[in-house]
């Protein structure tokens, strides 16, 4: 597992249970919102934190089941 994943694992914990995170398959990106209804509403002044993945990543992260949606 790379020092980025068990970043993202780190943020999302300490971001608490409503945290929701989204990875973006076309770009490999990944953010973290305070909660779904953020998300939803997409105003980037609520991202939490946002990384960009290579291919390994990608996979790493969607195998720790912690993503809330991929889009």
């Amino acid at each position: 597992m790379t020092t980025t994943i068990k970043e993202i694992i780190e943020a999302k914990r300490q971001a608490g249970e409503e945290s929701f995170l989204v990875q973006f398959s076309t770009s490999c990106q990944c953010v973290l919102w305070p909660d779904e209804d953020s998300c939803d509403v997409g105003d980037e002044r609520e991202i939490l934190a946002r990384w960009d993945l290579d291919a390994i990543e990608y996979e790493q992260l969607i195998e720790t089941g912690l993503v809330d949606r991929e889009d």
